[in-house]
């Protein structure tokens, strides 16, 4: 490994999966290893209390890469939606009128099982602090359930890694929502063209 990854801290360390690709090497599985031991690494007593938490303040919360590039897609593709919405955990982006709540989670401070790692130091911390903030996560996702919102959760990772299979799960959705608000006389209708277009061709 080599000794500057030691010696130049970088907060983008701490989510594995969403740097995976700035590293040398075209294998993702290999890639997040690699990310993973680096991450370690920084996360043993390298650094100081301060600069551990200059180092932390620095992630953003909210509007992040992955959170822009799955916004600006959905937009393209006819979702409209409302950002960060007055609802219970504040979802990334919220499309009221399939009553979709989506969240775009961090690896580290959700807790992603693939690719999160706890700091070496300050274990005790850490350990209540990301505990409490996958029971947050879980608590969330069972009120907005209960308020009749479907809520999705994805990885950063997966944003970042594989796009295309999370917007493919929110299209089906999509289609499925809007299949069922249509009366049966419209469904019927539209099974009707559908099935005449075929048999024109």
């Amino acid at each position: 490994m080599s000794r500057a990854f030691k010696i130049t801290p970088r907060p983008w360390l701490t989510c594995v999966a969403s740097r995976a690709a700035r590293l040398p090497g075209s294998d993702s599985a290999v890639n997040n290893l690699r990310c993973k031991s680096v991450i370690e690494a920084y996360m043993a007593d390298v650094m100081t209390r301060e600069q551990r938490s200059r180092c932390m303040s620095r992630i953003r919360g909210k509007d992040t890469k992955p959170e822009i590039a799955l916004r600006r897609r959905l937009w393209s593709l006819g979702f409209r939606y409302r950002l960060h919405p007055n609802l219970p955990g504040r979802p990334d982006i919220a499309v009221s009128a399939l009553r979709f709540a989506i969240f775009v989670d961090g690896c580290f401070w959700h807790g992603c099982p693939a690719h999160g790692v706890r700091p070496k130091s300050n274990r005790d911390f850490w350990k209540r602090k990301l505990e409490a903030n996958r029971r947050r996560d879980r608590n969330t996702t069972r009120t907005l359930r209960s308020l009749g919102w479907k809520v999705f959760r994805f990885w950063e990772h997966e944003v970042e890694n594989n796009i295309d299979h999370v917007l493919s799960r929110l299209l089906k959705e999509r289609s499925r929502v809007l299949d069922g608000q249509l009366p049966n006389s419209a469904r019927q209708r539209s099974k009707h063209r559908t099935m005449s277009r075929a048999g024109g061709d």
